[in-house]
């Protein structure tokens, strides 16, 4: 531990010297070339812009928007089959697809889901921990303010951030809608 740590602090050291060392001056290399620091630390910069060759990591985001409410007669979309064990959570006998859609997006960046005129859901995937194949999620719940002369259109009223596991799924309880809820279920899958 001691010793991967004193590595690391010589090759921040080297790091910090080489600019100002005289590999910063022009030198004559053995083709008789001239070199420079910049020659040197090729590599990094060769990183630099495979990064933006191929892009940053993203996550794939599968959601679907549902209609939650009761009523006398059960019903389930077909379209929903598949997520009923996720949906069985919550006091609802009856479920409708309003919206499906797939997303690629990258970290740190946000992603809004219209509700309807009034709530929006924005989606914002912060990290993921190799470790634990885990994915960091916030979901802040918006609502829209009554004059739209403010500057900010939409107001917070409640965030959340959870950790779903890679190619995991999450049912969220969304605001009221009709005379159910709106719910959100998301499929998030980690993109190297």
């Amino acid at each position: 531990m001691k010793k991967s740590r004193f590595l690391s602090m010589v090759a921040l050291f080297a790091a910090l010297l080489i600019p100002f060392s005289s590999y910063a001056k022009p030198q004559r290399t053995q083709q008789g070339t001239l070199t420079s620091w910049f020659t040197l630390l090729q590599p990094m910069f060769a990183q630099i812009r495979l990064v933006q060759q191929f892009g940053q990591p993203t996550v794939s985001m599968r959601i679907k928007l549902v209609y939650a409410y009761t009523s006398e007669k059960k019903y389930v979309d077909p379209a929903l089959r598949k997520d009923i064990p996720s949906l069985g959570l919550y006091d609802f006998n009856s479920y409708k697809l309003l919206k499906k859609s797939t997303h690629q997006i990258e970290y740190k960046r946000n992603l809004q889901v219209k509700v309807n005129d009034r709530y929006t859901i924005e989606l914002s995937p912060q990290a993921f921990n190799k470790r634990q194949s885990k994915i960091a999620i916030r979901a802040t719940f918006l609502r829209r303010r009554p004059t739209t002369r403010q500057k900010n259109r939409y107001v917070s009223y409640a965030t959340t951030l959870f950790r779903l596991q890679n190619g995991g799924k999450v049912a969220l309880m969304g605001p009221f809608h009709k005379e159910g809820r709106a719910m959100l279920i998301l499929h998030a899958a980690h993109q190297p």
